[in-house]
This record gives structure tokens, C-alpha cells and sequence, in this order.
């Protein structure tokens, strides 16, 4: 399994395998949403300080700011015939900028994670399905007429912009986006090769309504 060739191989992190249940928490004394709590799987569990040491290795190097991003929790997951890599980020509001740097920094951890997972022998890219999740309040009334009264680039724009990704999330709710690397505006012109990019992202916004600050997914209606 995966996670025990990572623990082989960086021996300094946390990875876990869990049977039944597994939990991505934001620490954020300030955080509205604290916890979302998997279910009803069998989890790899990626240390995510991974991610968030080789962020901080890319701003030393002064590299692009997407390389400086990173989200709560990743995992993988295995199915009869496939095997997922999931990518969490938890939020507090739902504010078009918040959703839209969320979706980043989940574009940011895959890249950071498939270089490492990439150093495994058994490790296909192409046999992974990438799916991030964000986790976030609904969205409130502001917000709503913020986004009614803003204007989308031209039809013809290729990139998945603020906007839309906002307003996917609220006119199609419970459905997901799915994003191909050549739509992410701040991967333009950083000049990465294929292996280093997802085949295609597939991206849901999940409300979690007040008071509650945590959630339980079954993770089995994903796969």
C-alpha cells in the first residue's frame, strides 16, 4: 500500500492507514468549521505538513505562489477498480474569494503530492482519481447579490475564473466542477509538464450549516 511505502520512505511523517473513519480538522482557534469526519472506508492518510514543508521550500526558491499553497487533509481511498486521492479544504465563509483560493490550494497539494508519490514504484498517475472538496458556511444573502451584479469574462475566456466557480457552486448544489489543468489561471505560464498535473479535477463545495461546526461525509457515495 501506499502509505506504508511513505512511511518507509519519509520515516520523519505521519501516514496511517484507518479503517472506518478518519478526520480532517482545522486548527484555527477563529474557524467556523472545524472538522469533517470520513466514514464508511478504508483510508491512506497523508501527513499533510508534506505539503506544507514543500511550500515552504518553493517561497525560499521564490517560486510561482501557486507552489506556496497547501489545504487541511489528503487521503486515498481504494475501490473495487479504482483508487482516489482526496483533497480538503475547510473554510469559514463562503466568499467568492475564500472558494476560489480553497480550489487553489487543493490544485497546489496535488501537485506537491504527486512529486512525492511519483518517487513510489507502485504509483501510476493515471490510475488515481483526484477529487478536492471544500467545506464551507452556505452562502450568505451578500455574497449572492455580489456575484449577481459582477460581470464573467467573455465566453471565449478559457480559464475558470472567481465568478464561475462561485456561482457553480450555488446554482448546482451538491454537484461538482470538473477542472483540467489548461482552466487554472494561476498555473499560466508556469511551465510544468504533464506528469506533474491531474488528467482532470473533480471539485465539490459542501455546506455546513450553523451551528454545527463539523460534518460527517460518507465517503463510499464519492467513489
Amino acid at each position: 500500500m501506499f502509505w506504508n511505502d511513505l512511511k518507509k520512505l519519509l520515516p520523519q511523517y505521519d501516514f496511517e492507514y484507518k479503517s472506518g473513519k478518519h478526520t480532517v480538522k482545522e486548527n484555527s482557534v477563529d474557524s467556523k468549521v472545524k472538522e469533517v469526519i470520513w466514514d464508511k472506508s478504508d483510508f491512506q492518510c497523508i501527513d499533510p505538513q508534506i505539503a506544507k514543508d514543500l511550500s515552504g521550500f518553493f517561497q525560499r526558491s521564490k517560486a510561482a505562489g501557486i507552489f506556496r499553497l497547501d489545504c487541511d487533509g489528503a487521503f486515498l481511498v481504494q475501490s473495487e477498480d479504482k483508487a482516489y486521492l482526496f483533497l480538503i479544504e475547510l473554510k469559514s465563509s463562503f466568499i467568492p474569494c475564500h472558494i476560489y483560493k480553497a480550489s487553489n490550494q487543493i490544485i497546489s497539494t496535488y501537485i506537491k503530492l504527486n512529486m512525492i508519490l511519483g518517487l513510489l514504484p507502485n504509483y501510476i498517475k493515471g490510475n488515481i482519481k483526484v477529487k478536492g472538496f471544500i467545506f464551507s458556511r452556505p452562502c450568505e444573502e451578500k455574497s449572492l447579490r455580489d456575484l449577481d451584479r459582477s460581470n464573467l469574462l467573455p465566453p471565449n475566456n478559457k480559464y475558470i475564473t472567481e465568478t464561475e466557480l462561485t456561482k457553480h457552486f450555488i446554482k448546482n448544489k451538491g454537484k461538482n466542477i470538473t477542472i483540467k489543468p489548461n482552466q487554472c489561471h494561476r498555473l499560466k505560464d508556469v511551465p510544468l509538464g504533464s506528469n506533474a498535473l491531474f488528467d482532470e479535477l473533480e471539485l465539490y463545495h459542501i455546506d455546513v450549516e450553523e451551528p454545527n461546526t463539523s460534518i460527517t461525509m460518507d465517503t463510499s457515495e464519492f467513489l
